[in-house]
């Protein structure tokens, strides 16, 4: 897959830390997987050209990212739609998640269905002991959410 919008990610593959000398990297999936991943979360129809990339450079391991302890990324999507599931939350259109965090009951995702190559980027969290689920847009696209956390970890910070 040619790289079209993420390349900075694709430049800072493996990062080293300055000051303990520890390196993080990224590790892709296929276009076959990323294919799969759209026959099954969107219907067949094409995932936004940014979400594809980030899957491509950095679907398996993604130094910026948490996955939690999903196996895969069909585990990390199945996962976050229970969670929704089980509270009665229901997101009408096709989404995929790209981050889980606080136990997994939070989670970045993208709309797919949005006909744009570099889609927003939405969170999901929980309010604490108010039963409220709330969706809001976090202020970014999926490109610059991506360039602005690889810059964060050249810069020696934690990107979590």
């Amino acid at each position: 897959m040619e790289i079209h919008y993420l390349q900075k990610l694709q430049e800072n593959a493996v990062i080293r830390n300055k000051e303990t000398g520890s390196t993080s990297k990224i590790k892709g999936i296929t276009e076959a997987e990323i294919e799969n991943l759209e026959n099954r979360y969107n219907s067949g129809d094409k995932f936004p050209l940014v979400l594809k990339e980030l899957l491509y450079l950095g679907g398996e391991d993604c130094y910026f990212l948490d996955y939690n302890l999903y196996n895969d990324q069909a585990e990390m999507q199945d996962s976050s739609r229970e969670y929704l599931q089980d509270r009665n939350i229901i997101i009408n259109r096709p989404f995929f998640v790209i981050d889980v965090y606080n136990r997994s009951d939070q989670f970045l995702f993208v709309y797919t269905d949005e006909n744009e190559a570099n889609p927003l980027v939405y969170e999901v969290f929980y309010h604490g002991y108010d039963p409220g689920v709330f969706v809001r847009y976090i202020g970014v696209k999926l490109m610059e959410f991506v360039n602005g956390s690889v810059d964060i970890v050249l810069n020696g910070k934690n990107p979590f």
